[in-house]
């Protein structure tokens, strides 16, 4: 997807991925979306202020929550930095595994487990199959079909999640 028709051809080439809609090497030669990129600074400062933070009297969860959050933050420097489809993949892959581990931390919220083992284990499969399928598929993925799977997945599971609370309560 082209949405700013910007043709103009930076230090990366032209892009190979989703052109999102800021001008591509507006500010400088070297980074194809800067401020996309440069906001993604806040994603790693938060993601090491969150350890810092909680770095002691807290379960190794919340570590590797917080780690997983540095990950995307790199990885859309990466991304937007050079609108390289390579490189897209280390947008979103560490997007949907950092959504995998907090999802875990919000519904095993206690210090004994609800769902054991089997709940982890499923997340892990999931994220690996999904992974498997961009991967495999190569620039097809960028056709979003398997975004808007991954999307609506989670969103029906917070839906149903929801009502079943209301309902239990």
């Amino acid at each position: 997807m082209d949405y700013n028709n910007n043709s103009v051809e930076g230090f990366w080439g032209k892009p190979t991925s989703t052109d999102w809609c800021e001008k591509n090497y507006d500010v400088t030669h070297y980074i194809a979306e800067f401020f996309n990129t440069l906001s993604s600074l806040c994603m790693i400062s938060a993601g090491v202020f969150g350890m810092i933070m909680h770095s002691k009297g807290f379960e190794f969860r919340y570590s590797i929550a917080f780690a997983s959050i540095i990950v995307v933050g790199i990885g859309s420097i990466l991304f937007h930095g050079t609108l390289l489809f390579s490189l897209q993949l280390f947008d979103e892959i560490p997007m949907m595994f950092c959504i995998l581990i907090l999802l875990y931390n919000v519904v095993e919220n206690k210090s004994q487990k609800k769902f054991g083992i089997w709940f982890p284990l499923l997340l892990i499969c999931w994220g690996v199959g999904i992974t498997s399928v961009m991967v495999g598929s190569g620039k097809e993925y960028d056709n979003e079909f398997m975004q808007d799977i991954e999307f609506y997945v989670f969103q029906g599971k917070k839906i149903y999640e929801k009502k079943f609370r209301v309902g239990a309560a």
